[in-house]
């Protein structure tokens, strides 16, 4: 005769191995009389990666000058994320895509040589209300200056912030963007 502890001990333990075969963990709360279950943690990062693309749609900034700004910022920094935060929907939609192909981890740019200063040649404001920046920015080695890339973006109002709209630079500054293209990102 089978007693009736064995059963239930018998169907825990099956749901129990059913559950970790599907990628959830056990842990042992032995202390409290309990055993937790909980999701495994390998999808926080996919989970994480689309909570903070969703809360960056309802953050921005609020002059064009600060747009420059986190354009400068993210090629000196590297930061591939840090671009997107600023581009409008239809470049958005086809960098991130490109940057996850490119530079998978949002890194840009490379070690060597690095943007050290970017120069504004000229600021234009356009009869639509959007801002026009001619740049030269200048990359550096430990060994000296090195190349320079002359470039335009065009920054416009988007709702309550102001967001890049058009990237446009010579041929191969596209690794300092995570876009490996010249032309528009």
């Amino acid at each position: 005769m089978i007693r009736k502890d064995t059963i239930k001990t018998s169907t825990y333990l099956l749901i129990f191995l059913l559950m970790i075969s599907m990628g959830f963990h056990l842990y042992d709360h032995s202390s409290y009389g309990q055993i937790a279950v909980s999701a495994e943690e390998v999808d926080r990062y996919k989970l994480n990666t689309e909570l903070l693309l969703k809360a960056v749609e309802e953050l921005g900034v609020c002059t064009p000058n600060a747009a420059l700004d986190v354009f400068i910022k993210s090629i000196k920094d590297r930061n591939g994320a840090m671009m997107y935060s600023i581009l409008c929907d239809s470049l958005k939609k086809n960098y991130l895509s490109r940057l996850e192909e490119n530079s998978p981890y949002w890194v840009t740019g490379v070690s060597s040589p690095w943007v050290s200063q970017v120069d504004i040649i000229k600021e234009t404001k356009k009869k639509d209300g959007s801002y026009e920046y001619e740049l030269l920015v200048k990359t550096l080695t430990s060994a000296g200056p090195d190349r320079e890339y002359k470039g335009e973006l065009t920054i416009q109002r988007d709702g309550d912030f102001y967001k890049i709209c058009r990237i446009f630079f010579e041929k191969d500054f596209g690794i300092y963007t995570g876009v490996t293209i010249s032309g528009k990102v």
